[in-house]
């Protein structure tokens, strides 16, 4: 067998997979055929999940009809990964686990759920959503695809606010004890969504942990969401919202708007930290849960409130009397402090190791934003 037979699909599946898209392509789809063929077309070939998307991505398909194919699909596409590394890819005690992204053979698996998680998502399906993102987030830690920003939007689709709050305190807290700036979140954010119970948070405190808010804005932002879904209006959740507002200071600009004016379709533009396309993405993909009139009015009403700092240092959290009193830390331009033994103590007590790291992603950032060609 050549190398470009070995690298692709068999003749027999190539022509499964044209039948697909053929018989998915026409103006009245014929599903329960095209159905017959998925077992013949990924055939426990891994080669074959790439053009088996595509025949699937037909525009006359709605998302629903397309979930419902793609799911079909999923126990073949485990058999083909299995074929490659074995029974127990799936499993924590495999190499593998973990790593998919990094592993050019896995990427077209991890993209055919992925496929699934926007399909169900934009019908509406967020138990499939969710489901399918931990999924991905379990095998591949890292996630490169970014998808744990949507996460916790799945979880308040599905009026789970504090299981949302706990996932994105698992990638932001710093200060837990199993934080480690070498790793990437436990199971991808699922290790702990009963970490916090509704009694072991304070509505009347200030945030008391210390968040990575450098390209974190839509996990911050939704926090900010969750506790008020939790508790109302309150110190906490406006604590949050003041946070996020740092991470990125055009949502709230965007969220003070016209429903009208919000975007209407996912940004294009390059994203960059804390940039309004950022914002523009989040607002798009968060719209369904912040245009009521109770959300605005919260947002409305604490506007100037969040527009000021807070002292980043944990023990204090005092917050600004004007906004620009507070100075910024010159290192990592992240953390505004009330005075200069706060900003001595919390450098003590982390902010050293976490002042570096956000250094390093604001300057990668920029440069990436200059256009820095990777090994150059």
């Amino acid at each position: 067998m050549s190398s470009a037979s070995a690298n692709s699909p068999t003749p027999p599946q190539s022509r499964a997979i044209n039948e697909i898209k053929r018989l998915l392509s026409r103006s009245s789809p014929d599903f329960d055929t095209a159905k017959n063929h998925i077992s013949r077309a990924i055939g426990s070939n891994h080669f074959t999940i790439e053009p088996f998307r595509n025949a699937v991505r037909r525009p006359n398909l709605s998302d629903s009809q397309k979930l419902e194919f793609l799911l079909l699909a999923v126990p073949e596409a485990d058999r083909a990964i299995k074929k490659l590394y074995g029974e127990d890819c799936f499993e924590p005690s495999s190499e593998v686990y973990g790593h998919f992204w990094r592993l050019v053979e896995t990427r077209g698996y991890v993209r055919l759920l992925l496929d699934i998680v926007f399909c169900a998502a934009d019908s509406g399906d967020y138990e499939t959503a969710v489901e399918y993102a931990k999924r991905v987030l379990q095998y591949n830690h890292g996630d490169n695809n970014g998808i744990r920003d949507r996460v916790p939007l799945f979880l308040l689709h599905l009026d789970r606010p504090l299981e949302a709050l706990n996932f994105c305190l698992s990638w932001l807290d710093t200060a837990h004890e199993n934080y480690d700036s070498t790793r990437y979140c436990p199971k991808g954010g699922f290790a702990q969504l009963d970490r916090y119970s509704k009694e072991d948070l304070d509505a009347n405190q200030p945030l008391q942990i210390k968040v990575q808010n450098l390209g974190h804005a839509s996990l911050i932002f939704t926090s900010a969401l969750a506790c008020f879904r939790i508790f109302g209006p309150c110190t906490l959740s406006t604590s949050w919202m003041r946070e996020g507002n740092k991470a990125n200071g055009h949502v709230v600009d965007m969220l003070l708007a016209a429903v009208e004016t919000w975007p209407s379709g996912p940004n294009q533009s390059p994203r960059g930290l804390g940039s309004e396309p950022e914002a523009m993405d989040y607002i798009f993909f968060g719209k369904k849960l912040w245009e009521g009139e109770e959300p605005r009015e919260w947002v409305r009403s604490i506007a100037d409130e969040v527009a000021k700092r807070e002292c980043s240092a944990r023990d204090c959290r005092k917050v600004e009397a004007h906004r620009g009193e507070y100075k910024v830390c010159s290192g990592c331009r992240a953390s505004w402090y009330c005075g200069t033994e706060c900003q001595a103590n919390d450098w003590k007590i982390g902010h050293k190791r976490r002042c570096k790291e956000e250094r390093n992603i604001r300057e990668l950032t920029e440069k990436m934003g200059k256009g820095m060609q990777w090994g150059k």
